[in-house]
């Protein structure tokens, strides 16, 4: 099943806007949040690419960190 997400349409940052004098803004690039945010489906597939780029990043950095051990 498709999930849906919110993103900026300018910078693709999926992290929550930030209050900056009271105007909501793209915590990554600072575009009025308003115009800015946009709604993206993503698939199966692009979920199942990130859990397994999730997973070897997650072994990457157990394997660092028995390195410096």
């Amino acid at each position: 099943m498709p999930e849906l997400r919110i993103e900026c349409r300018y910078c693709d940052n999926p992290m929550s806007p930030r209050n900056c004098d009271g105007d909501l803004v793209c915590s990554n690039c600072g575009a009025e949040w308003a115009a800015a945010k946009c709604v993206i489906e993503v698939s199966d597939l692009q979920l199942e690419r990130e859990r397994r780029e999730q997973e070897e990043y997650d072994q990457w950095i157990m394997a660092q960190d028995d390195y410096w051990e």
